[in-house]
C-alpha cells in the first residue's frame, strides 16, 4: 500500500477485540440489570461512541448520559407542548436536526452530536404517539450511554492501543456546510416527517439507521462505498437474523452477534479499502444485528425490520448521491 493510501485508510490496532468486548459487555450488562431497551441500544452508542483509532474516553464524557436524559426530556416536553400544532413540531425538529449536521461539517462527525441526533429522532418520533412510553425510553437511552462508556472502558483496558499518532488525518471543515446541513435535514425530516403524521412508533429503528448513514462522509467520493458498506452490513444482519430464527437460544445469539461485530472490527482495524469498508458497515450491521436480537415477537419481524432498513438505507443513499456536494478532492485530482 502507498503512504497516500495508507494516509487514507490507517490500520487500528486492538480495534476488533475492543469493539467486540465493548459491544458485548454494554449489552450483557444491561441484561443483568433487566433492561431489554438497554441492551439494544446500547451496542449501537458503542459503535457511535468507539471510533476507530480513538483513546479511551476521558472522565468528563460520563456527563453524556445526563446530557441525553436532558435532551430527551426537553424534546418530550416540546413535543407534548406541541402535540397540537404538527408543523411547529416539525419545524422545531428540523431546526435541531439542522443543528446537529451543522456541527458535523464544522471538524467531522462528532459522537455527542450523533448521540444526540439520535435521542432527538427515537424520543420526538414516540413521544408525538405514545407520550406516556417516553420515558421509559428516554431512562434507557441514558442507560445505555453509560453502560457504553463503562464498557468502552473496559475494553480498552483489556485490548490497548489505538491508531498511530503519525496516522491520524485531521479532519476538515466542510466546504459546503450549508447545502450539506440543508440536504441531510430535508432527507431526515422526510422519514421524521411520516412516522410522526402516521403516529407509527415499530420504525424507530429506521430513523436510527438513517441518521447514522447521513452522518458518514461526503457520498460524492463514497457513494460506492456507502453502498456497498449498507451491503455487506445487510448481508451481515440478514444471515445472522436466519441464525437466530432457527436456533432460538439466547446464547446462540449472543456469541453469533460477538462473532459478526469480531470480524467487521477485525477487516476495519486491518485498515485499507477493505477496513474502510468495514468501518462503514459496522454501525448499520451492529443496529441490524441488535434489532434481530429481540426475540419476542414472530421470525418474520426480523426480515421485515432488515428490509425496512435497507429501504430507508437506499433512500438515504439516493438522495445524498443528488443533494451532497461535490468532492473537493476529487475536483482537485481531475484538475
Amino acid at each position: 500500500m502507498s503512504a497516500e493510501a495508507s494516509a487514507a485508510y490507517p490500520p487500528f490496532h486492538n480495534h476488533g477485540l475492543r469493539l467486540t468486548i465493548a459491544c458485548v459487555s454494554a449489552a450483557v450488562m444491561a441484561m443483568a440489570i433487566n433492561n431489554l431497551l438497554a441492551a439494544i441500544v446500547a451496542p449501537i452508542f458503542v459503535a457511535a461512541l468507539l471510533a476507530p483509532g480513538a483513546p479511551a474516553p476521558p472522565v468528563r464524557m460520563f456527563v453524556l448520559p445526563a446530557i441525553i436524559w436532558v435532551v430527551g426530556f426537553l424534546v418530550d416536553t416540546a413535543t407534548i407542548f406541541l402535540g397540537d400544532n404538527k408543523d411547529v413540531l416539525l419545524a422545531f425538529y428540523a431546526w435541531v436536526i439542522f443543528l446537529c449536521f451543522w456541527d458535523d461539517t464544522k471538524a467531522g462527525p462528532k459522537p455527542a452530536t450523533g448521540l444526540i441526533l439520535i435521542v432527538l429522532v427515537m424520543v420526538g418520533t414516540l413521544s408525538s404517539a405514545s407520550p406516556v412510553s417516553t420515558s421509559a425510553l428516554v431512562d434507557a437511552l441514558a442507560l445505555a450511554a453509560a453502560l457504553a462508556l463503562v464498557a468502552i472502558i473496559i475494553a480498552h483496558g483489556l485490548a490497548p492501543g489505538g491508531l498511530m499518532e503519525k496516522d491520524v488525518v485531521a479532519a476538515k471543515p466542510s466546504s459546503h456546510p450549508l447545502r450539506e446541513s440543508l440536504g441531510r435535514t430535508a432527507l431526515l425530516m422526510v422519514l421524521v416527517s411520516f412516522y410522526i403524521m402516521t403516529e407509527i412508533t415499530g420504525g424507530l429503528y429506521v430513523l436510527v439507521a438513517a441518521a447514522t448513514i447521513l452522518r458518514l462522509p461526503a457520498a460524492s467520493r463514497g457513494a460506492l462505498g456507502l453502498v456497498a458498506a449498507n451491503i455487506v452490513g445487510g448481508a451481515v444482519a440478514l444471515s445472522a437474523a436466519l441464525f437466530m430464527a432457527v436456533t432460538p437460544s439466547t446464547m446462540f445469539d449472543v456469541v453469533l452477534f460477538a462473532a459478526m461485530v469480531l470480524g467487521l472490527g477485525l477487516a476495519a482495524e486491518a485498515g485499507g479499502k477493505l477496513g474502510n469498508l468495514a468501518k462503514g458497515a459496522t454501525g448499520v450491521t451492529i443496529i441490524l444485528l441488535t434489532i434481530a436480537l429481540i426475540s419476542n415477537d414472530e421470525t418474520g419481524a426480523y426480515f421485515t425490520r432488515v428490509f425496512e432498513i435497507t429501504l430507508s438505507v437506499t433512500y438515504v443513499l439516493l438522495g445524498r448521491a443528488v443533494l451532497d456536494p461535490p468532492d473537493p478532492i476529487e475536483n482537485t485530482s481531475s484538475a
